[in-house]
């Protein structure tokens, strides 16, 4: 059951990054390669996982279910998602 909920909270998380559209966001290089790799990064898992019959520990697929919930409470948006704004 744990390794079903981590792949589809990992297949979760690149769905929501890929589909992010900025709508008025400023640019940020180091968030898009935050963004970048933490796509390729859940995908590899999610193939791996399936690929392989790997056995996922409870901790594990917990942290993918709350870096899934984080990012669609960001709507996708990585920097608004681990909250570094920068002060003027």
């Amino acid at each position: 059951m744990c390794t079903l909920v981590y792949v589809v909270s990992n297949l979760i998380t690149v769905a929501v990054l890929l589909s992010y559209r900025p709508r008025g966001a400023t640019y940020r290089p180091c968030m898009s390669i935050i963004a970048y790799v933490v796509i390729w990064y859940s995908g590899a898992q999610a193939i791996h996982v399936v690929l392989n019959h790997i056995s996922i520990p409870t901790w594990q697929s917990s942290i993918a279910v709350l870096v899934a919930a984080l990012l669609i409470r960001a709507r996708g948006n990585v920097a608004r998602a681990v909250r570094l704004e920068r002060y003027r």
